[in-house]
């Protein structure tokens, strides 16, 4: 079993190029619309693309307890991704806040996000055979549920199309929604609807960054996610950040020194699973 204690050694960020650009502009679809809902996807591409060349990608699902927040959250992770070769996606999803609605409604939009990246691939330009999920708290809950949860699907989708990703990198993820069962409508719902509970073989690899002081998702959940997907024979790393509490990884934080760190080892993660060629 794998997990580290963060310690990056200066040369790790170093020897890392492609910090986020400002001058990236993103590439805006709607992937649904629900009742008078519209909910869209910002593609940041490389900027070095070939006319029938197809990418990989990573969608990225903001947090903010299924309640709040905003794709802002993970616009420099994509602009440091398109710097890198790979197509950075944020989508959008229903939140209580601004729609009314309940998480189950987030998961549902997360699996058409996917179904609907899929679905498109070829015109937008994305290989749909390296389509990597990720997110933050909520954002990565709904991420994982892409990977492992079989219900919650819109009926407007393609049910013929799996949302399963190719790989999953995760911030601070919420993987047992036992802590927010009020949200979820009681405790009936959260063996329905925590990852931790619905892990197969077929788990894509998985990489987690933790605060090791979390209190709104303590990270014993997390390790107990790894171990899971270890007995089923899946990769699962998870990169502990000592004295880190929740949110630790966003940009804007102790000088962005977290969100570089997350950064690169984001980037060899990538390497390590063929999506960025050095």
């Amino acid at each position: 079993m794998k997990f580290i204690v963060l310690l990056v050694s200066l040369s790790i960020l170093l020897s890392m190029k492609g910090f986020p650009q400002k001058n990236i502009s993103p590439v805006t679809y709607t992937y649904k619309v629900k009742d008078t809902i519209h909910l869209d996807m910002h593609i940041y591409y490389p900027k070095k693309l070939k006319r029938n060349a197809t990418v990989p990608a990573v969608i990225f699902f903001f947090g903010g307890g299924w309640t709040g927040g905003n794709t802002g959250q993970f616009t420099s992770h994509c602009k440091f991704l398109a710097d890198n070769g790979i197509a950075g996606i944020t989508a959008e999803y229903r939140i209580k806040n601004k729609h009314n609605t309940t998480p189950q409604d987030a998961i549902t939009d997360a699996k058409s996000a996917m179904r609907w990246l899929k679905s498109n691939a070829n015109d937008i330009k994305i290989d749909k055979n390296r389509i990597v999920a990720a997110g933050g708290s909520a954002g990565g809950h709904l991420a994982t549920c892409t990977a492992t949860l079989d219900d919650f699907n819109d009926p407007t989708d393609d049910i013929s199309i799996d949302p399963k990703p190719t790989g999953l990198i995760l911030f601070n993820p919420v993987l047992n929604t036992i802590g927010f069962k009020e949200r979820f409508g009681g405790e009936d719902e959260v063996r329905k609807t925590s990852p931790v509970f619905h892990i197969s073989k077929s788990t894509p690899p998985t990489l987690i960054f933790h605060g090791t002081e979390d209190t709104v998702e303590p990270p014993s959940t997390v390790l107990e996610f790894q171990k899971i997907m270890i007995a089923e024979g899946n990769t699962c790393e998870v990169i502990l950040f000592g004295g880190e509490k929740h949110a630790f990884f966003n940009k804007g934080r102790k000088d962005d020194r977290p969100f570089h760190q997350t950064l690169a080892l984001m980037k060899q993660f990538l390497i390590e699973e063929d999506f960025i060629v050095e």
